[in-house]
């Protein structure tokens, strides 16, 4: 009944696409912890899945203890070492969390597996963080450059989902690393000619030229934007590509 309870829950946590389902999920996974023996072998899976997904909702203080008690075993499988990387980055230890996301890089070169455009972004960003911005640049230029790509069939074309982190990312480098001609023509050339009226594009634009010292125009910009409604979780992961300066 245990197994059949934590598969249940697991399978919607999978499906959670708004903060409040996965809230639940996580209550579910804390409630189900609660039931269980310390010495079932389900109580691992549960407390690792509850781990990923406090990970997710920023729950730290109450993952604190599971942290620990994770992070002292070994052979861990591999979703949760990235998520004990995911932990180090939002706790701002880049450093920590760099070095977790490449030993499943080269852990993933090793078996020849090709490492996922998800995990190279993660490697940018914290390398970013740590002021590595060469290696940063070096993990975003091997993600995926097509705006489409193929769907789990391999018969349809549907949006890349890493395409705007890797275009960002790559213009908020050259900007970082002095090149605010490049960082410009990136954010231009989607302003103007790739998505005309893209809002998001229009708030880069608007932190460029605010980080260029231009504030009439990052002004003029920031409020020609339409109004938008976003959750949390869209807002956090937009975040991730704003102009913000370096660390």
């Amino acid at each position: 009944m245990m197994w059949f309870e934590h598969g249940k829950t697991i399978t919607s946590s999978k499906n959670a696409t708004t903060p409040t389902q996965q809230e639940k999920s996580f209550e579910e996974l804390t409630a189900l912890l609660d039931k269980i023996n310390p010495e079932h072998p389900l109580y691992q899976q549960a407390l690792q899945d509850r781990f990923v997904m406090g990970v997710r909702l920023n729950k730290f203080d109450e993952i604190e203890d599971d942290f620990n008690t994770l992070q002292a075993q070994s052979n861990v499988p591999a979703y949760l070492e990235e998520a004990f990387g995911d932990y180090w980055a939002a706790k701002g230890s880049p450093h920590k969390a760099l070095a977790i996301y490449q030993a499943i890089e080269q852990q993933a070169l090793h078996n020849k597996l090709a490492v996922s455009d998800g995990l190279l972004h993660k490697l940018s960003l914290t390398a970013s963080d740590a002021g590595k911005f060469e290696l940063a640049q070096q993990y975003l230029e091997r993600m995926n450059s097509n705006v489409y790509i193929n769907d789990y069939t391999r018969t349809s074309k549907i949006l890349n989902p890493g395409y705007d982190s890797r275009y960002f990312g790559l213009a908020r480098l050259a900007l970082w690393r002095g090149n605010s001609k490049l960082a410009q023509q990136l954010i231009d050339d989607r302003l103007f000619n790739k998505t005309p009226g893209d809002p998001w594009v229009m708030l880069q634009k608007a932190e460029l030229e605010r980080n260029r010292g231009n504030y009439d125009d990052a002004k003029l910009w920031a409020e020609k934007k339409p109004v938008i409604f976003l959750s949390k979780k869209m807002i956090s992961k937009k975040l991730v590509i704003t102009w913000l300066k370096p660390p």
